[in-house]
């Protein structure tokens, strides 16, 4: 194989050096990035497990803890709150109704 030369001048010779050597600074940086992007993503992944076992750990403490209270006790409570939910419904209707009919005496008088 029959090397080949070229002749280049001085100026453009250090600037097409500057020029690859800047680009291998930005290869070494970008490989650096994305090693730190791999441990991060490792370190959130176990971070993820971690919690997730916590959650369902807990989720099977709090059903365990559900299954020592009485339901029977408490459907009345939530029917009480549906009761009282309604009774605000309709006073709202109530004032709704009699603003209107204020606002209709208003335009009447003025």
């Amino acid at each position: 194989m029959e090397s080949k030369y070229i002749q280049l001048e001085y100026g453009n010779a250090i600037s097409t050096k500057k020029d690859i050597l800047s680009c291998e600074m930005n290869a070494i940086n970008i490989m650096t990035k994305i090693s730190r992007f791999r441990f991060i993503r490792k370190e959130e992944l176990a971070v993820k497990n971690i919690l997730k076992t916590e959650v369902s750990s807990l989720k099977e403490k709090i059903n365990r803890l559900q299954s020592y209270f009485p339901e029977e006790e408490i459907r009345p409570l939530i029917k009480k709150i549906d009761k009282r939910k309604a009774k605000a419904k309709t006073h709202f209707k109530s004032l709704d109704q009699e603003l209107d009919y204020i606002r209709k005496k208003l335009s009447e008088l003025g």
